[in-house]
């Protein structure tokens, strides 16, 4: 933008682009990024919209920002690594962040553990709740409406926070701990522990419950509903009689991600290394009903293999795995 386009900008352009170094024409063409919408699908042009099967049969959409947005919405990362939030509870996306394995070791072997899932989480995170958590941190309502333009985006003539933003699940840890967490934790019985795994929520009891686990899902499930920002489903309840798997790993056992999956991950390496990506590409898509291009594939074998290694804590399987993984990588 020439000089004459960036004299007519309002002066917190300039202080906000000055504090976090870069040139106000490169925040202001973020922003319009953001906000400018294709007549034809009413949607933001400075996104890439990616549609992925996901294994239910529904899909996911994600948001790839283009590069200056991006790089934009990086630069100006500290301002949400500058609102605190309760590291008991959030354990992940955050710069102190561990592992699944990590994180779900202070609860291996309670007794009973509750699951509950907020319901099309990004979607509801509308640009009005980006701007109010920066509201809350003392920024002005032009500023405020600025920041958030910047990492919010528009389709179908609705402005939120999209799934694919590089700082996105940062903002969205805020959000639930803004508008979620504050319920969750009031309704807890005492000697229950509370976590949650971006839109995952974890309650577990190391003994045997007083209260019917169920009563605590009910209540939980109304009380997020009557706040009126957000909604929870895909309730369930884990008691020692069932095998009390979270976010892949089992609790009630060794620690560990299951067997059978172990086991496929490492026949999917090996295939790879005797037949070659391209081969087990066409396999995969055929196996899993998938529409996922070769680029894609290797990302979801990566993500396999880096969920094992994360969390496996036989060092034989390990050894076995990484032995495999440098053959195909």
């Amino acid at each position: 933008m020439d000089q004459e386009g960036c004299d007519s900008l309002p002066f917190d352009y300039f202080s906000l682009a000055m504090e976090y170094g870069m040139p106000g024409w490169k925040l202001f063409k973020s922003l319009r990024l953001s906000v400018l919408t294709s007549q034809e699908h009413n949607s933001s042009l400075g996104y890439t919209k990616h549609i992925i099967p996901k294994k239910n049969g529904t899909k996911r959409v994600i948001y790839e920002p283009q590069a200056l947005l991006k790089q934009t919405q990086v630069r100006l990362k500290p301002i949400w690594l500058d609102m605190k939030v309760d590291r008991d509870i959030n354990i992940t996306y955050e710069p102190y962040s561990s592992s699944i394995y990590r994180s779900l070791k202070r609860i291996e072997n309670h007794h009973t553990y509750v699951i509950l899932d907020i319901k099309n989480f990004f979607p509801n995170i509308s640009q009005r709740y980006v701007e109010d958590l920066l509201l809350r941190a003392g920024y002005n309502k032009e500023v405020a409406a600025l920041i958030a333009g910047i990492y919010c985006v528009t389709d179908k003539g609705r402005r939120f926070l999209p799934q694919g933003g590089p700082v996105s699940p940062l903002i969205s840890n805020r959000v639930a701990s803004m508008m979620v967490d504050p319920i969750v934790q009031e309704i807890l019985p005492a000697g229950w522990l509370y976590m949650r795994y971006c839109d995952n929520l974890i309650l577990s009891c190391p003994e045997e419950p007083e209260m019917n686990p169920w009563t605590l899902v009910t209540s939980i499930m109304s009380a997020v509903k009557s706040a009126g920002h957000f909604r929870l489903h895909k309730s369930g309840v884990l008691t020692p009689k069932n095998k009390q798997k979270i976010l892949g790993l089992i609790l009630n056992e060794s620690l560990s991600p299951p067997r059978r999956y172990v086991d496929n991950v490492r026949a999917l390496l090996h295939n790879i290394a005797t037949k070659g990506w391209e081969t087990e590409h066409i396999n995969y898509r055929v196996r899993t009903q998938r529409d996922v291009n070769l680029s894609q594939f290797r990302a979801v074998v990566r993500g396999k293999y880096q969920y094992c290694i994360n969390n496996l804590t036989s060092t034989h399987k390990l050894q076995k795995l990484t032995a495999l993984w440098r053959k195909v990588s």
